[in-house]
């Protein structure tokens, strides 16, 4: 079948409406938009914006815009035209305030930090603003080639804008000496009459003078700052300290910031608010009160001394000393060698001297220093906390050692009679006995007495 030039033309052409817009011939009606009415409409769910605290900021700060607010209201507020404001922040807590800005410095803090304070801005409280370096705290760099009279500097952009104003000298020089050698060079040509390398050589230099001045102007006139280079100046930013976990007595040493200010063992814990000169922390941070001084002083072989406090086995926090720790299920904590090594006193004076002086708490599986429990195999295998102090001044040699007086809760025993057991159940001990025994001392010798275990290896002895 054979069509028409005409026909073929329209069928053509319908082709193309096909191909261009599948819309006109293909398109359905679109179905009414669901209402209320419509069976099974099931509504959008409504999004709702919590409320929050709106800052606002101008030239004079951040400042809080009335009661809480959602964030498109916040939004609305600032940028209403009345007030010429922009939007700052909408903060769910205070920790989304302006003044927990980082880049935000109080006049105290800036100087803390050796910076400048600048004007308030419109992220910042009023009272607040950026602090930029001091120029003259700036570290200067000394060049390996003195460019002019520039011989070190702290700033790039000085830098960078004395190579460029030595290039442009360096530049006039050599045009205004090769205009000086086409001139010797036209002197010289004249009697020959072939001056036209003279004049090419002269006129190339002074296009090339013109052409480096005029392109140094119409640096300047577009933007100063093209051949004046200036780094941008950054803020800083506050330093955030992490305090170690110590006591709020040592935080409060070490020039930490603490609220409540004083406070015992047992009390809430105190918050920490800032650190050494000011320095900000994380939000949350706490340090516990360690202070035992109103339990008064207990007396030992070595003096009075204070209590420990201690987080105990029901989670308290209270005031115990190294023969509170025994094998009785109400004792605040299970004893162990660590956990006894926490009740030693400070050492004083220099190991291996008549000065030195210290007092130790030991853990002991010793049948002498649980017999006040009864020897059964659970006491035996839980041990005790002991304590004993050395003082240098009052030994006079290794059999000194053997004297030494240990104290587990009131029952005193001379060291010597507890002994080194590394298994089984001899000497009533299940598993040896701790960290407790004649041979430690003598092998650490810390009166420097020069001492060593006879062969028996119960005797301790001078050399």
């Amino acid at each position: 079948m054979k069509f028409s030039k005409s026909q073929r033309v329209v069928f053509s052409f319908f082709l193309l409406v096909v191909f261009l817009f599948p819309g006109l011939l293909f398109a359905q009606t679109p179905a009414a938009p669901a209402s209320a009415t419509t069976p099974g409409y099931t509504p959008p769910p409504t999004i709702r914006e919590d409320k929050c605290d709106c800052f606002c900021g101008d030239n004079a700060g951040a400042r809080k815009m009335g009661d809480k607010m959602t964030a498109t209201e916040c939004r609305t507020t600032c940028q209403d035209p009345s007030i010429s404001m922009i939007f700052v922040t909408c903060a769910a807590d205070t920790k989304g305030h302006p003044n927990r800005n980082l880049s935000c410095f109080t006049s105290d803090q800036c100087d803390a930090h050796k910076g400048v304070l600048d004007q308030p801005k419109p992220e910042c409280p009023s009272s607040m603003g950026y602090c930029f370096p001091k120029p003259e705290n700036v570290m200067s760099t000394v060049l390996n080639v003195k460019i002019g009279s520039l011989e070190q500097t702290a700033d790039l952009g000085e830098y960078v804008s004395t190579v460029y104003r030595f290039m442009i000298s360096a530049g006039t020089l050599i045009a205004i000496v090769l205009v000086m050698v086409g001139g010797a060079q036209w002197v010289l040509a004249s009697g020959s009459g072939d001056v036209s390398k003279a004049k090419k050589r002269i006129m190339d230099a002074v296009i090339g003078l013109v052409l480096l001045l005029f392109t140094y102007l119409i640096m300047f006139t577009v933007n100063p700052y093209l051949v004046q280079m200036k780094v941008p100046q950054f803020p800083m930013v506050r330093t955030i300290t992490l305090p170690d976990d110590n006591s709020c007595e040592k935080l409060k040493t070490e020039g930490n910031t603490v609220d409540p200010t004083t406070g015992k063992c047992g009390d809430n814990p105190s918050a920490l608010t800032a650190g050494v000169d000011g320095a900000s922390i994380p939000d949350g941070m706490t340090c516990q009160w360690a202070d035992c001084s109103h339990k008064g002083l207990y007396g030992t072989a070595f003096g009075s001394e204070f209590y420990s406090c201690i987080t105990t086995r029901s989670n308290t926090r209270d005031c115990h000393n190294c023969i509170d720790i025994d094998p009785k299920d109400d004792s605040p904590l299970r004893p162990s060698p660590d956990t006894c090594a926490r009740f030693a006193g400070e050492a004083s004076g220099t190991i291996g001297t008549s000065d030195f002086k210290q007092r130790r708490c030991g853990f002991t599986k010793d049948e002498d220093a649980l017999d006040g429990w009864g020897l059964t195999p659970d006491i035996l295998q839980t041990g005790t906390c002991a304590e004993f102090s050395i003082v240098c001044s009052s030994l006079s040699s290794c059999r000194s050692y053997d004297d030494i007086v240990v104290d587990a809760s009131g029952d005193d025993d001379k060291l010597d009679e507890f002994q080194r057991v590394t298994g089984g159940f001899a000497g009533g001990g299940l598993g040896g006995h701790g960290n407790i025994s004649i041979q430690e001392i003598c092998e650490e010798d810390p009166c420097g007495f020069g001492c060593v275990m006879q062969a028996n290896g119960n005797d301790c002895n001078n050399r």
